[in-house]
């Protein structure tokens, strides 16, 4: 049986939340002792009733104090993995990282790995002074890790280029519940109607300028004279709602535009609309690129770092990126970061041609199952049982 503490600010809604409870839940099941620190106690993901749960602080708004209760939250990371003889510890995002490490420099034995789930150079680039205490804590701290996982070679690559760790460092993409997503697709929808007259484009994730959602609203305008039954969806909230409300009015194409805000349940609205698509200036690992091949509609993607082009286009150069020309990858069409008109070319692929829409629905579903949870977390468990 392993002892084994998993780290992590919190266990609501995200990607590397999601991880977590795939991990935690098959650990426990397995007899494994497995411990959860939280540095708040915020829970959506279902937990098994056997995990020991503990939050070592409270929720901050302020990120100059999340950074300056670092060496505190280390402290008592350290006296609880002595206290439980703990062997490994195991964090996923920045300051769950930083503490991880930090308690190590304060004497704790354990073996440390770290979870990377996103491009870490635009991370410490764009928050001013906070940006520069973060890349001074990735340059000290994460090279004293036994082991670092990014979710993506993307994101592997970048921390390569500016950092050169000589340590162990690895690439296991996010897992993907197949079996939940096909039971959850077919779920009848309340409040929205899916009109058998119109086909959906659709788009999940926050509507902020990193998502570049105006521009597909841009690229629906463009191309309605020969996809007048075409109307755009919209899963998710941001700051961006009422400028692509005001968009969409001024181009007079509001009604064909629908803001549906967030959802419980997006595979319901993924699996009855007809292309997804992804518009991303940046990615760590795009999460529901996958999750919308599962539901069996092709996808269209920002050739953008990280993550598109490995999923799209394995086999490919990861460090390629498309700057004025489409591509029909094997398993979707990638188009380049920032390009309305290709974006709406990308789009007429499909629509004027039945057979290749037709193709990449098949070949998306095929894709999504070599992320499925049962394969991925099978990488995990090698690492964390110290499997060969």
């Amino acid at each position: 049986m392993k002892k084994i503490l998993f780290l992590i600010t919190n266990m609501d809604t995200g990607g590397a939340e999601r991880v977590f409870s795939h991990l935690i839940n098959g650990l426990v099941k397995d007899k494994h002792e497995i411990h959860l620190l939280l540095f708040d106690e915020k829970i959506t993901y279902p937990l098994h009733e056997g995990l020991k749960i503990k939050t070592l602080s409270k929720e901050r708004s302020s990120a100059f104090l999340k950074l300056l209760e670092l060496p505190f939250l280390a402290s008592k990371l350290k006296r609880y993995i002595k206290n439980h003889q703990i062997g490994t510890v195991i964090s996923f995002l920045y300051r769950p990282n930083y503490v991880n490490l930090i308690s190590k420099l304060l004497g704790s034995m354990h073996k440390s790995i770290i979870g990377i789930r996103s491009t870490t150079s635009i991370f410490y680039t764009s928050l001013g002074l906070i940006g520069k205490i973060n890349l001074f804590l990735i340059k000290t701290l994460f090279g004293r890790a036994e082991l670092i996982i990014s979710n993506s070679q993307g994101v592997k690559i970048d921390l390569d280029r500016h950092f050169h760790f000589s340590n162990e460092h690895i690439v296991i993409p996010n897992p993907v519940d197949l079996e939940f997503i096909e039971k959850y697709k077919t779920r009848d929808i309340n409040g929205f109607d899916f009109r058998a007259d119109k086909k959906y484009i659709i788009s999940v994730g926050r509507l902020i300028p990193l998502k570049r959602n105006k521009d597909l609203i841009f690229a629906l305008h463009e191309i309605l004279d020969e996809a007048k039954e075409y109307e755009i969806i919209f899963l998710g909230e941001g700051d961006q709602r009422t400028c692509l409300e005001q968009i969409a009015r001024e181009l007079g194409i509001d009604t064909s535009v629908h803001l549906l805000g967030m959802v419980n349940n997006p595979y319901q609205y993924i699996g009855k609309s007809d292309i997804f698509v992804l518009n991303s200036e940046t990615e760590g690992f795009p999460n529901v690129l996958i999750e919308a091949m599962a539901c069996k509609i092709p996808v269209i993607s920002t050739d953008c770092e990280s993550g598109p082009r490995e999923i799209l286009a394995p086999g490919t150069d990861f460090e390629y990126h498309l700057a004025d020309h489409i591509e029909l990858a094997k398993y979707g069409i990638l188009v380049p970061v920032k390009n309305q008109k290709l974006l709406s070319k990308a789009l007429l692929k499909l629509i004027r041609d039945p057979e290749l829409w037709k193709k990449y629905a098949d070949a998306a579903y095929t894709r999504a199952q070599s992320y499925s949870k049962e394969v991925v977390l099978k990488d995990y468990f090698k690492v964390l049982l110290n499997e060969n």
